[in-house]
């Protein structure tokens, strides 16, 4: 059983394991800190938390909105709920995570890896995933409208069940990608097609 803890009791740390944190604000952390087994329930992440680590974690109707977590990484980990909106997530390590129903326009994933991670019914609207290693990447009805995915393969992803349309993409890196015949029809632009009905 995970033990309730505080912010406060937890601020100076450098490792903190199987405790539960809820309905607090956790500001700026200055150094190096590594979480385990911790839950997070509706907890509010406001400033920078870079190099953080995290494994085996849930967070619960959490808010990262605008939070900067470049090169931290993420291990086991489930955000469930969560306000990711514009989270810099750049530069990070995510193997095996879920993030499910949660909001995170304008998110920024670039540099990152993602492996083993599974994307559920959450709205990554105009987020950033340029350069991102994709790796057994599970994707199901999320929103990636105007998202950034220049200078990442989409090798074996399936996108069929996810919204692409306005979607920022290199020709290339779409070779061996999963989708529907309609969605295909958003990818004519990349090819430089004019598409014009016959005249009768």
């Amino acid at each position: 059983m995970k033990e309730t803890k505080t912010v406060r009791e937890i601020k100076d740390l450098e490792c903190v394991s199987d405790c539960l944190l809820k309905e607090e604000t956790i500001t700026d952390f200055h150094h190096y800190i590594e979480f385990q087994n911790c839950t997070f329930e509706k907890m509010i992440f406001d400033g920078n938390f870079e190099g953080i680590r995290f494994q085996n974690v849930n967070f619960k109707e959490c808010n990262f909105s605008n939070s900067n977590f470049y090169g931290s990484s993420f291990i086991k980990t489930s955000f469930e709920s969560c306000n990711l909106m514009g989270t810099d997530m750049s530069g990070s390590t995510c193997i095996d995570v879920t993030i499910l129903s949660s909001k995170s326009n304008y998110s920024n994933f670039n540099d990152s890896t993602l492996k083993h991670t599974t994307l559920i019914e959450s709205d990554f609207t105009e987020a950033g995933f340029s350069n991102v290693k994709l790796e057994h990447v599970i994707l199901k009805n999320n929103r990636f409208i105007k998202a950034d995915f220049h200078n990442t393969s989409w090798n074996q992803i399936d996108f069929r069940s996810n919204e692409i349309e306005g979607i920022f993409v290199n020709l290339i890196d779409l070779k061996g990608a999963i989708v529907t015949t309609d969605q295909a029809v958003c990818f004519f632009p990349i090819l430089g097609l004019i598409i014009k009905e016959e005249k009768e």
